[in-house]
């Protein structure tokens, strides 16, 4: 009976062990998709000359320093004000 009791008491420590090794995978995997997509939506490339917004020019330190800008400053910022 003994023998029996430990084998079942080790049956469920490997069930435990599997199934947290399995949540720890489970939440792996979704961090990897979240940073998939934050990186989708990071824009690349020379970015626009003029704001798409506005229209005003968008000065070239700023394309330089952000890869795929849109906006001009200004409306970048209303932008993320307004649609967080």
């Amino acid at each position: 009976m003994a023998k029996f009791k430990e084998r079942e008491v080790e049956s469920v420590q490997t069930e435990n062990y599997e199934e947290s090794e399995m949540g720890q995978l489970h939440s792996l995997h979704l961090s990897e998709n979240g940073i998939n997509n934050v990186r989708s939506k990071i824009s690349t490339g020379p970015g626009l000359s003029h704001c798409m917004d506005c229209g005003d020019a968008i000065p070239e330190k700023r394309r330089k320093a952000v890869p795929g800008v849109k906006f001009c400053i200004n409306c970048q910022e209303f932008n993320e004000k307004h649609n967080s």
